[in-house]
């Protein structure tokens, strides 16, 4: 049987508070952070209200952090568990790839929406 579910992680406060592993039936991170939006109350919340803070947010997919914000919509390989890692501005990163603010994890989502969005409409 093919394995349909991805092992999300939050680590460090975001996990202590939204809980640390997820297994969600998603295909992008983008998918993963939505799931977990819908499921607990004032996650969004949270992650906005850091980036005030300077608390950014790295992404890795396996063992590659994005490089890219356009990667958080991406589809990958269903062996590959996505982590999100706060992490203070500012400071070194794990070196695995950028660090994005909070509003970035929500914003890219909503504008490639657009991209994607029918070129006319029926009256």
């Amino acid at each position: 049987m093919k394995n349909t579910v991805r092992k999300i992680r939050l680590e460090g406060e975001l996990g202590e508070k939204f809980g640390e592993v997820w297994n969600l039936n998603v295909q992008t991170p983008h998918e993963a952070i939505r799931a977990i939006e819908c499921q607990t109350k004032g996650f969004r919340k949270h992650i906005l209200d850091n980036a005030e803070k300077g608390i950014g947010y790295e992404v890795i997919i396996g063992d590659q952090g994005i490089k890219q914000e356009e990667e958080l919509l991406y589809p990958s390989p269903m062996r590959d568990a996505f982590t999100i890692v706060p992490t203070v501005q500012g400071s070194k990163s794990r070196g695995f790839g950028m660090i994005m603010m909070g509003a970035a994890i929500f914003l890219t989502a909503g504008a490639a929406a657009g991209m994607f969005a029918p070129a006319f409409t029926m009256t």
